[in-house]
């Protein structure tokens, strides 16, 4: 496995780590110097403790079922939005107090597509019918996603969605891990299900039309819901990947993401996730696992920083400081990492691929392995 580097430039990390030992208490102190070699964006994360099996709707008791660490609100448009321009929020704030209550946290989402409601298609919005048979009975058509009236009603739902969720006090938008991200069919971010039958409706999930609408809808999500004021919330996407998610290629929806997401970001894995699906898994991990970053928070730094430290204190440029004992070290690359328990968000350093850089890319090398005297340090 290659040793990991940052090829990053710009924003803020974790990089310069200082330390001030106490030879009496045998205990060092870490100052994280965010800044001085800027090189890689800043995300917030979700919470350790927000991680774990969840259950898919509201419903479950945690006395029943304690190992569940969070549950879903899900909602059909027609629910919210019965009347146009009428909302509805009853189910959701619900949904908010009870995990204020249970003091657990929850994810949001609305189905658009499909799930809007009836008054659309008397208001400029066309009816499409497919040649889909499995799910005929549940959704017999579907709007045109590119109309100019679904556009508006659907940005003014998510809007709307956006305005009520940050007017609840902050320990509330605190219970929310992330907003999934819908832009067509439940999550599986297809236009319609089936071809349609009218070939003037036709919207493939590659086509340049449709990946136009989603992008369009990305920046509502982010602009509503990861920028102004209060709390930037985490999104969860799907089909955001490059060629190597199973041949299909994403790769513009992945760059758009990456480059413009404020806040952290999920991706759905679907099937696979669930475990019932044997194929496929080794090309999914190899591809997403690069991209993990344990929220609770891990400090890469020199062996020689910590060598014979039975705890170390790091302290941010924020002023927080966390006392870890928790620390492993090999004097042979002269690499340690240092585990944090922290209860709130953390930056870090996004790591780069050494397989994958170029010539003429920005490096930070740290320590001075393989028993070398000296180290290029950038």
């Amino acid at each position: 496995m290659p040793l990991p580097v940052c090829t990053k430039s710009g924003a803020e990390c974790m990089s310069l780590i200082r330390s001030f030992s106490s030879l009496l208490s045998r205990r060092l102190t870490l100052v994280c110097l965010a800044g001085a070699v800027a090189l890689a964006t800043v995300r917030a994360e979700v919470p350790a403790s927000f991680f774990g099996v969840w259950a898919r709707d509201d419903s479950f008791d945690p006395k029943q079922y304690p190992f569940l660490k969070g549950f879903a609100f899900n909602a059909a448009w027609r629910e919210v939005e019965r009347q146009p321009g009428v909302f509805d929020w009853s189910r959701l704030d619900q949904a908010m107090e009870k995990a204020v209550q249970q003091k657990t946290p929850l994810y949001l989402s609305l189905g658009v597509g499909p799930e809007a409601p009836e008054w659309i298609y008397a208001h400029g919005v066309p009816k499409v019918f497919t040649d889909d048979e499995l799910h005929k009975s549940k959704w017999p058509y579907y709007p045109y996603p590119l109309a100019p009236a679904y556009k508006s009603y659907f940005q003014r739902l998510i809007t709307e969605f956006g305005k009520h969720i940050r007017g609840y006090p902050a320990e509330k938008q605190a219970r929310i891990a992330f907003i999934q991200v819908k832009t067509g069919c439940t999550g599986d971010e297809c236009a319609y299900k089936g071809e349609p039958i009218d070939a003037r409706y036709a919207l493939p999930k590659s086509s340049a039309k449709w990946r136009a609408f989603r992008l369009e809808a990305f920046a509502l999500f982010v602009k509503t819901f990861q920028e102004g004021p209060g709390r930037p919330i985490d999104l969860l996407f799907n089909s955001i990947g490059g060629d190597a998610d199973g041949g299909k290629d994403f790769g513009e929806e992945w760059d758009w993401v990456t480059a413009h997401c404020k806040s952290g970001f999920g991706i759905k894995n679907g099937a696979l996730s669930r475990g019932h699906h044997l194929s496929g898994e080794r090309t999914l991990y190899d591809q997403w696992t690069r991209f993990l970053i344990d929220p609770k928070g891990v400090i890469l730094t020199n062996n020689h920083v910590v060598e014979g430290a039975d705890s170390v204190e790091i302290q941010l440029k924020d002023g927080r400081k966390f006392v870890s004992r928790d620390i492993k070290a090999d004097p042979k690359t002269d690499l340690a990492i240092i585990r944090l328990d922290a209860k709130d968000n953390l930056p870090y350093l996004e790591l780069g691929d050494s397989d994958a850089m170029e010539i003429g890319d920005r490096v930070l090398a740290v320590g001075a392995p393989f028993g070398l005297t000296g180290t290029v340090t950038h």
